[in-house]
């Protein structure tokens, strides 16, 4: 069993490099995209394209979970 726990950038312990580069991230379609690009590099670099896959979020993060 893999869980794999991720903070959109500027929530939790993730920081983004640089105020330009956090502006990128801030909103519902930046989240989607940083967060789903990091789930297919996850996937792709662990062989784990044919196992389960749940997404879960709370509160904003449904929204980003079902982006």
């Amino acid at each position: 069993t893999d869980l794999v726990f991720i903070d959109p950038v500027g929530t939790g312990y993730s920081r983004a490099k640089d105020k330009e580069t956090a502006e990128t991230y801030w909103g519902v379609e930046g989240d989607i995209k940083s967060v789903s690009e990091f789930c297919r590099m996850w996937l792709n670099r662990n062989g784990r394209w044919r196992s389960p896959l749940y997404l879960v979020g709370e509160s904003y993060g449904t929204t980003r979970a079902a982006g």
